[in-house]
């Protein structure tokens, strides 16, 4: 809203930016089971928990899409301190300190996965009457390729080579060497790591 108000993406600008795709797992067969009205109570209860971290960590949401929540910083604001990868963390802690209110409300305890990737993004405004500012690039596809992958492999969060060699304070945290991945629409492979839980 800030950045709209102001004013900033009036015209189109190239920015680098890191995109922390969180994705609710096991949304899908929990709404065949409580119905669309409870699960949509169960998701909005995830994000609005999720949403500390995030400005705990100097993050944006972008968007929600579905049960999906699209997070991003400026590769300025995003390197220090790994804060990507500690946003995810601190997501996970969040919903599982109240992990008994879901069970209670709702027979399940959340869980997430997410993917990391980072790149230069076209930012600026579109639409008519109702206009929105928006992000185009590669890097928006890639990362939700890397979130297919991460469900695939069964992984908590998948990080691009590109994501770990920004960020300062990534050698942290405990990483499996996926390999180099064909993702589709990519001309030639990404490598890729899991980010393991410390625990």
């Amino acid at each position: 809203m800030r950045d709209w108000v102001l004013g900033r993406y009036h015209r189109p600008r190239q920015e680098e930016r890191f995109f922390l795709f969180v994705d609710i797992v096991g949304s899908t067969a929990l709404a065949e089971r409580v119905g669309p009205v409870a699960v949509h109570q169960f998701l909005n209860r995830v994000f609005v928990l999720a949403s500390d971290p995030v400005d705990d960590h100097r993050g944006e949401i972008y968007q929600y899409v579905g049960d999906e929540m699209v997070i991003t910083w400026t590769e300025v604001a995003g390197r220090s301190a790994g804060r990507p990868i500690a946003c995810f963390a601190a997501i996970e802690t969040a919903l599982e300190a109240a992990e008994p209110d879901f069970v209670r409300d709702f027979g399940v305890a959340p869980r997430v996965r997410g993917a990391l990737h980072v790149g230069p993004v076209v930012v600026g405004e579109v639409g008519g009457r109702r206009r929105d500012i928006v992000f185009h690039g590669d890097v928006m596809n890639t990362t939700a390729r890397l979130e297919q992958l991460a469900r695939d492999l069964d992984r908590r969060l998948v990080i691009s080579a590109d994501a770990i060699g920004w960020l300062a304070g990534a050698d942290g945290y405990p990483v499996e060497d996926l390999g180099a991945r064909m993702l589709r629409g990519r001309a030639g492979p990404v490598q890729v790591y899991a980010v393991r839980s410390p625990r």
